[in-house]
């Protein structure tokens, strides 16, 4: 009896509750029924009209059925296929899921407005809707699998999804216009490039995301781009490729540029960069091959290496006010020949990091770029008081440069600061420089005075290296040492006053200087390295102090024409036999301090010399104490003679005062 009242009421509710396998048509659309009603467990599926849909429907969030409510989750697969007079579709925004080939061939739909809701769109969803023109996606849509296949009218896409995933829209060919909206995000997942791959008449985007991902990537077809005020960054691999974008106008709400952006852009003609970046990345606008020119902002503060690489059409160039970091080859094979900024000071503040990192540095032949200040061109440059450092590479290569003063308030010449400064003739350096870099004023080929500061403690390597119209130079006694090729080949240089706090000059400091006839090195000067005066081809005459231990290789070799040497030490600095500082020591007579002359004669290497005589210093005024060198030597009778005779002889010094040596 209690067996059958159960069945009873069971067979009494089942009209009123939808089991899984139910298809119920209400207000014109079926829906296929899920779950019993407890909440949120059931849910309803649109399926297919055994008539067809046609004309406008709207998917409801929720349906009622025999007085329960049901969430219209889904959009069955094939639900709206074939539907051919369907003419527009308004989605709930309770559906998630819009299935495979949901309205294939509804070639009557003109637009579809995905909801927030939504976060899957299967394969070919829209497969053939040739009539359709416009999609809005929105936020929600995380997976999508090439659903508008086939839709050859399909002009627009508007996307508010937070992630655009690889090939999504693929091969749409009618695509002429996207729409970023500000929910889209680049994806982390390394999603993003080939999006839009066969889209061939795609024209036009616009960004409101706030930062622009890589999902134009080689982009060939785009010509238009418009940032929105959303928009603070433009991503790396931005715009990569994008061959037919011809310019491009960067809010000044943008602040980065990323690695890549525009790489490649080779219709590029016109860039404006906003006031709110700060940076450019890497390889940014590399070979975009038909800018023309340039304008940095103020507020930009480095630019990345490479950023304008082979720009090959770039002749213009006006860098803001803040750079204070350039990399490497920033505007190298740019056809550069106007830099522009608008004080000196800024210029002096950027560092650039590496040779190629200077605009001025242009490395195609035959072409150089001037420096301007505002709109004068930079010829005569006095540095003002304050600044305290010309940074490395200041101004190599600056071919316009002609003279330099630099003030007290600098204390350091950095390394290629002037290099290749072939127009430069005339330099000052202030008292307050303590040290003159590598290669600072290497190939000023133009180079004739140099004035000295007598802060300066040390000269780098091949700071002076071949300034060969460099005529003279007085090395104050602050200096302690001279580099290495510091004034290699300076063959114009006649006179080169070493100061008496140097101890060290480095290995070829002076080789090459065949304008020179005598050096004097001061007491103070303990080590002479390997061709420190070699191939001085007008050296007749050397003096060499009292505190040289050590003299290089081949020092003095070849010295064709050197006639008199000077030693004033008691015993012979050290040297390697087989590389002997001094050759043709036949020709030459060694003058040393009385008593010392056995010393030398039995000393490896410097018992070649066949002259050798004493002389006694305490009568001689050693000549590097008073900067002053011998200029001319006569006999006692008035008769000119070249090199030290037996007796008395009188010596002219290039001060004008004479002296009288008793050589024995």
């Amino acid at each position: 009896m209690k067996k059958q009242v159960f069945l009873s009421i069971l067979l009494m509710l089942l009209p009123l509750v939808a089991n899984a396998a139910d298809v119920v048509e209400i207000n014109g659309i079926y829906y296929k029924l899920n779950g019993y009603y407890n909440g949120s467990d059931a849910w309803a599926e649109v399926t297919q009209n055994p008539s067809k849909y046609s004309g406008d429907v709207n998917i409801p969030s929720s349906v009622v059925y025999s007085g329960k409510t049901y969430r219209v989750k889904q959009i069955n697969s094939g639900a709206f296929r074939g539907c051919a007079e369907l003419t527009s579709v308004t989605i709930g925004n309770s559906v998630e899921r819009i299935e495979n080939y949901a309205f294939w061939l509804c070639v009557s739909l003109k637009s579809i407005t995905i909801p927030n809701n939504v976060g899957y769109i299967g394969s070919k969803a829209f497969l053939n809707c040739k009539g359709l023109t416009s999609v809005t996606i929105g936020s929600g849509v995380t997976e999508m699998w090439s659903p508008f296949e086939g839709c050859s009218s399909l002009t627009s896409l508007t996307l508010h999804c937070k992630e655009i995933g690889n090939n999504w829209f693929k091969d749409i060919k009618a695509l002429k216009e996207v729409t970023i909206g500000k929910e889209v995000v680049p994806s982390k997942s390394g999603h993003g490039t080939g999006v839009f791959s066969g889209c061939s008449n795609l024209t036009t985007v616009t960004f409101h995301c706030k930062e622009i991902g890589s999902w134009f990537y080689g982009q060939k077809s785009l010509k238009e781009i418009k940032i929105g005020n959303e928009v603070t960054s433009i991503g790396d691999y931005a715009f990569k490729g994008c061959w037919h974008l011809t310019s491009v106008n960067i809010p000044n709400n943008v602040v980065s540029i990323g690695y890549e952006a525009f790489y490649g852009c080779s219709g590029l003609t016109s860039v404006t960069i906003g006031n709110g970046v700060t940076s450019i990345g890497k390889y940014a606008f590399q070979d975009c091959t038909e800018l023309t020119s340039v304008t940095i902002p103020n507020s930009v503060t480095s630019i990345g290496a490479y950023a304008f690489y082979k720009c090959r059409a770039l002749t213009s160039v006006t860098i803001g006010n803040s750079v204070d970091v350039i990399g490497n080859h920033a505007f190298s094979e740019c056809y550069l020949r106007y830099v522009y900024v608008s004080n000196i000071e800024s210029w002096l503040n950027i560092k650039f990091e590496s040779a190629s990192s200077n605009p001025l540095k242009n490395d195609l032949i035959y072409n150089f770029a001037t420096l301007f200040i505002g709109t004068s061109e930079m010829k005569d440059i006095v540095i003002p008081q304050g600044v305290s450092t010309i940074n490395k590479y200041a101004f190599i290569n600056y071919k316009g440069l002609t003279s330099i003063t630099i003030p007290n308030s600098v204390t350091a010449i950095g390394e290629e600061a002037f290099y290749g400064c072939s127009g430069l003739t005339s330099v000052t350096i202030g008292n307050g420089v303590t040290s003159i870099g590598k290669y600072a004023f290497q190939d000023c080929t133009k180079l004739t005075s140099a004035t000295i500061g007598n802060g300066v403690t040390s000269i780098g390597e091949s700071a002076f290296n071949n300034c060969n119209k460099l005529t003279s130079v007085t090395i104050p006694n602050s200096v302690t040492s001279i580099g290495a090729y510091a004034f290699y080949k300076c063959r114009a240089l006649t006179s080169a006053k070493i100061g008496n706090g140097v101890t060290s000059i480095g290995a070829y400091a002076f080789d090459y200087c065949s304008g020179l006839t005598s050096v004097t090195i001061p007491n103070s000067v303990t080590s002479i390295g390997d061709v420190a005066f070699g191939d001085c081809s007008g050296l007749t005459s050397v003096t060499i102090g009292n505190g040289v231990t050590w003299i290089g290789e081949y020092a003095f070799t070849p010295c064709k024409n050197l006639s008199t040497l000077y030693i004033n030490k008691d015993y012979p600095p050290q040297t390697l036999e087989d590389y002997f500082p001094f050759d043709d020591c036949d020709k030459i007579t060694l003058y040393v301090p009385v008593g010392s002359k056995e010393a030398y004669k039995k000393a490896s290497g410097w018992k070649q010399f066949k002259y050798i005589s004493e002389f006694n210093p305490a009568s001689i005024d050693i000549i590097s104490n008073r900067d002053v060198m011998e200029s001319s030597r006569f006999s006692l009778n008035g008769q000119h003679i070249i090199k030290p005779k037996k007796g008395v002889n009188i010596i002219k010094m290039s001060d004008g005062s004479t002296k009288k040596v008793l050589v024995k």
